[in-house]
């Protein structure tokens, strides 16, 4: 992911990362963490699918930008780690 994606500090919401470019066929995400930089924003949950990641995230400070590490491991043992930002907005 290289977009800058955004919230407002009051938001709980989810980011799918997709890791099927990086999968053979069959292969499938099994396990997956998530961590952010700072700490008025924060992980607040992991859920994973065949080929997704999803991250859920809340709070945040209005004008900061986090990055998000997601690092996965598939059924096949590999493990890739994917990196996306997370800019936090006023509502307007």
């Amino acid at each position: 992911m290289s977009t800058i994606l955004s919230k407002t500090p009051q938001d709980r919401l989810d980011y799918d990362v997709e890791f099927h470019r990086w999968l053979s066929d069959g292969d499938t995400v099994v396990g997956a963490i998530a961590t952010i930089s700072g700490t008025s924003a924060a992980i607040d949950g992991v859920e994973t699918a065949e080929r997704t990641v999803k991250v859920w995230v809340i709070g945040g400070t209005i004008g900061d930008t986090y990055q998000i590490t997601v690092t996965a491991d598939t059924q096949a043992g590999r493990t890739k780690k994917v990196c996306f930002s997370l800019r936090i907005k006023g509502c307007n």
